[in-house]
């Protein structure tokens, strides 16, 4: 449940919810009355030059049983904090220098009234300014059951619920993509089990909004990886505001061998960037120490060191007894000592005693075991060790280990990731990347052209005719975040697309849509 109440102040009015700087979640929010309230999508990212005019719609959710009524007002919207929250900026008409995003908004704040369990589409226009600065802006569409502005037009807003749709715009021009990461860490340097928890805080310090995507992979001191974690991968969210800092907390639980104890080493790599793909790193260390269990190995250890010497000095005793030496004039005589002699003689006596001793062979047998015990137990000892030393270095060369990996959420709990990161679902004919085009230029040879420019190997392009109402000047490239990491080959492919993502909640939507104006074409 979201509730919100404002008051004006003389210094203008700032208030935080808890929202995801990546984007609103998409789940309902029930108010005390028992209405459900959702919207779609919760985040727009676009691009666009000064003078543009953009047009998209809001689509509210109704889930209830009765019909609701509803309002729309368009607020400034900024980072707060690192955790991925932010503060939503009402904008005063007599405050108002048409400086911001949400000024640059039209939307209807008539009354809607949405019938029982329909959707109804709230439209809204974005009206680019020709002094535009460039980089990113940023405002937030908020649905309310009560009205934003009082009976003079006023901005006001009482306790009411408020769902969220945030809009990410880059106005063409001077970017300046630039970030690094500020800190990675894992919360203790020692831990007693393999579940480990990293944080990685990422400052932009650029102008426009960016989106580091990468993993964090974790490797115990043999090299052996023991963990890869998705940030940020085939998903819309997980941005970060200029000038701020968003920190990004995971916890990571594998499962582990003898072989895992010692030190670990966690590398994260980021890459970020529209214009130009950028990679940052940083690595951190900790130890996995489960100290209970290497208590009771030491001891093992050392109780097998002690036995061993104590089974050598016997031995040697033993080599020189059969050799004639005394222990106390040893030093003083001279006499050929073989080092193999206590085993032969050893050999001999069993052989004797197989032979010539009495009662059955096994009793034979445990006779002369009773008579070596000492060199039976040192025997069975060194084979034990043996056998743990060839187990150890199975679990050396042993690669399938289980792990779990989840991410904290803003209000602390946390949520499961998919370890296994499938292959976003093929979209492509012969292995080629497939691009739905509509032609915005009014040129009629629009497509013959891109087709006669671009690797058909690489690109399928398929046409769909769409009545053009207006010549577009700028080509526009809309795609669904899944698929980002082919969106570098289309900027290489068509330079100075204009970017935009956008979430459908549409099966049959077309992943990837070039709207294509007369800055692609040669129109001479």
């Amino acid at each position: 449940m979201t509730l919100i109440s404002l008051t004006k102040t003389n210094t203008g009015i700032l208030f935080t919810l808890a929202v995801l700087i990546c984007g609103i979640s998409t789940t309902p929010v029930a108010a005390q009355e028992s209405v459900v309230l959702s919207v779609s999508p919760t985040l727009f990212d676009m691009t666009a030059n000064p003078t543009q005019n953009w047009a998209s719609n809001v689509r509210v959710i109704n889930a209830n049983a009765f019909p609701i009524t509803v309002y729309a007002e368009a607020v400034n919207f900024a980072a707060a904090g690192e955790v991925g929250q932010g503060t939503l900026i009402p904008v005063f008409d007599e405050e108002a220098a048409g400086e911001t995003l949400a000024e640059w908004i039209d939307i209807d704040r008539e009354e809607i009234v949405i019938p029982p369990e329909q959707t109804v589409s709230v439209p809204f226009t974005i009206a680019v300014p020709d002094d535009a600065p460039p980089g990113g802006h940023f405002a937030a569409i908020l649905i309310g059951t009560r009205s934003f502005r009082d009976s003079d037009g006023q901005a006001m807003v009482e306790t009411s619920q408020v769902v969220t749709s945030l809009v990410f715009l880059r106005v063409a021009g001077d970017i300046d993509e630039r970030g690094l990461i500020r800190e990675f860490r894992t919360e203790d340097a020692i831990y007693e089990s393999a579940d480990a928890t990293f944080s990685v805080r990422f400052e932009n310090t650029g102008n426009v909004h960016i989106q580091p995507q990468g993993e964090i992979e974790v490797r115990n001191m043999w090299g052996q990886l023991r963990g890869t974690i998705p940030i940020n991968k085939n998903s819309q969210f997980g941005n970060v505001l200029p000038e701020s800092i968003r920190t990004y907390t995971f916890s990571w639980s594998s499962s582990w061998s003898l072989a895992d104890v010692g030190r670990h080493t966690a590398v994260v790599t980021l890459a970020y960037g529209d214009t130009s793909r950028q990679f940052v790193n940083a690595t951190t260390n900790f130890w996995l120490i489960p100290w209970r269990l290497l208590l009771v190995a030491v001891t093992v250890v050392g109780a097998f060191v002690w036995l061993f010497v104590f089974a050598i000095k016997l031995y040697v005793r033993r080599m020189l007894q059969l050799a004639g030496v005394t222990p106390e004039l040893h030093k003083q005589q001279r006499r050929r000592v073989s080092v193999t002699a206590p085993l032969e003689a050893g050999i001999l006596d069993l052989r004797e005693e197989l032979k010539n001793g009495t009662g059955s062979r096994g009793a034979r047998l445990w006779s002369f075991v009773l008579t070596y015990r000492v060199a039976t137990l040192v025997t069975m000892a060194v084979l034990v060790f043996v056998g743990l030393l060839a187990w150890y270095v199975v679990l050396l060369i042993t690669s399938d280990y289980t792990y779990e990996i989840s991410i904290e959420q803003p209000d602390g709990t946390t949520v499961p990731i998919q370890v296994d990161q499938t292959t976003p679902t093929e979209i492509s004919s012969a292995n080629a990347i497939e691009l739905t085009v509509i032609n915005q230029s009014n040129v009629p040879t629009a497509i013959e052209q891109l087709r006669a420019t671009v690797d058909p190997d690489k690109f399928n392009l398929i046409e769909v005719f769409e009545p053009t109402q207006q010549i577009k000047e700028r080509s526009v490239l809309v795609y669904d975040p899944m698929f980002v990491d082919q969106i570098p080959d289309l900027q290489a492919a068509f330079p100075g697309v204009l970017i935009s993502s956008f979430s459908s909640d549409d099966p049959d939507s077309p992943p990837m849509v070039l709207y294509v104006g007369t800055d692609l074409l040669n129109t001479q």
